[in-house]
């Protein structure tokens, strides 16, 4: 789902070059399904009909997501930089969120609060996969003893010299 704080208008021509058969962005909240609030343009997901556990809203703007921070990724504006990555530094962090099937998406965002998400994701992925493989190695291999190509334990002999 896209939700934006841009008119109809001003997007539908984008999202014709983006999404021409609307596969990927089935669903489209413009400008004018955006409230006021203080004076203030925002986004109101109680008003969407979706469970605020499973929704994420990226902006560059706080105020546009003043109502629920908690379900809130506010990025840097771009500015035209061919080598800004910052919204594809995302891709594998909300791809995790995906495929952990992460029951509240307000914890996993609560957990990098105050963080660069495009890079520190990618350190705890690392951390993590680290810790994974040093508890597989713990159990699999048992502590002096090393263990060969069909996995029977060795250890250093001198060769033995018959004669």
């Amino acid at each position: 789902m896209l939700f934006t704080t841009q008119t109809f208008a001003q997007l539908d021509p984008v999202l014709d070059k983006l999404d021409p058969d609307r596969r990927y962005i089935a669903y489209q909240l413009f400008m004018e399904s955006c409230r006021l609030h203080n004076g203030k343009l925002v986004k109101d997901i109680r008003h969407l009909n979706r469970d605020p556990r499973k929704v994420i809203m990226i902006d560059i703007n706080p105020d546009h997501v003043s109502l629920q921070p908690e379900n809130a990724i506010v990025m840097q504006p771009w500015k035209g930089d061919k080598n800004d990555r910052e919204l594809l530094g995302l891709v594998s962090f909300l791809d995790a969120i995906g495929i952990y099937g992460v029951s509240d998406v307000r914890t996993t965002l609560k957990a990098y609060e105050g963080k660069y998400i495009p890079v520190e994701y990618p350190k705890s992925e690392v951390l993590s996969k680290q810790r994974q493989e040093e508890e597989w190695r713990a159990r699999v291999q048992p502590r002096g003893a090393r263990r060969g190509l069909c996995g029977s334990g060795t250890r250093d002999r001198e060769p033995s010299h018959s004669g």
